[in-house]
């Protein structure tokens, strides 16, 4: 059926670009949205029946064509034309979703574990268990990827409720983005985030000299040196926190909470 087509690269379309060429990526239907690109949308279709249904050809298609390499810059005349970037004339900023973020932080703290865990933790667990077992296989206590994490009907774990977690009970193509004080709270809070922010001030002090300290921690969570103004309010504030109570690393891992905390370490761009 050419409809199973369609719907696969407008999913893979809408994950990669943030909007579908059909924006309602779970109605193909009447009550649906047209397309935005109608002859791009069966020639993706095409391809991908064409290359038996590779979603790793339908991926690389996409990511290798020049629509997906634009940059976010504005430009004031498409602006005027296209607001809602339906044509895509630049490319969308938008939030990384939870998965992404998460492996994120463990990137930078150096604990991300790349090995594909086997089994779950609850698969031999009682059903009188099954809360103690959701504590231990809870983001807090893992280091793999996001993606196999266990995912369990009401326990969905804090940093999946706050970044917008699909409903487990239900079928979602389309994740909800929003922007809500609980994020910004659990950047500030969250016992992951700081351990996560200490060890990668540990793996700072360890490997880098102190002149190229703020360096590397801006290459790391950013993917950018610190501007001027960056590095001078940087560097008084880590001077401004010294104290005896404090050692280096809870130092410079404040530093780090702060920049994960940052709108650039959260969005695409």
């Amino acid at each position: 059926n050419p409809l199973t087509a369609r719907v696969m690269a407008n999913r893979a379309w809408h994950h990669l670009f943030g909007q579908g060429l059909v924006p309602t990526v779970d109605n193909f239907g009447q009550m649906g949205e047209r397309p935005s690109h109608p002859a791009l949308l069966d020639h993706l279709a095409h391809r991908f029946m064409n290359s038996d249904w590779s979603i790793k050809d339908l991926v690389r298609d996409l990511m290798l064509s020049k629509t997906y390499r634009m940059s976010s810059a504005h430009n004031d005349a498409a602006e005027a034309i296209d607001p809602n970037n339906r044509l895509v004339w630049r490319m969308s900023v938008r939030r990384l979703q939870v998965e992404p973020l998460r492996d994120a932080m463990l990137t930078v703290s150096g604990r991300l574990s790349t090995e594909r865990p086997e089994g779950s933790p609850v698969m031999s667990t009682p059903i009188s268990d099954m809360r103690k077992a959701t504590q231990n296989a809870s983001p807090e206590n893992m280091t793999c990827r996001t993606v196999y994490l266990p995912v369990f009907r009401g326990f969905v774990p804090q940093v999946f409720q706050a970044f917008d977690f699909a409903e487990p009970s239900q079928v979602m193509g389309r994740r909800d983005v929003t922007t809500v004080s609980t994020q910004a709270l659990y950047f500030m809070n969250n016992e992951f985030v700081i351990k996560e922010s200490e060890h990668a001030a540990k793996r700072l002090l360890a490997e880098r000299l102190q002149e190229d300290r703020l360096n590397t921690a801006y290459q790391w969570t950013l993917g950018r040196k610190p501007t001027t103004e960056e590095a001078a309010r940087a560097t008084a504030y880590l001077t401004d926190i010294e104290s005896p109570k404090l050692s280096s690393a809870q130092q410079w891992g404040s530093l780090f909470q702060a920049l994960f905390a940052s709108a650039e370490f959260r969005y695409l761009q």
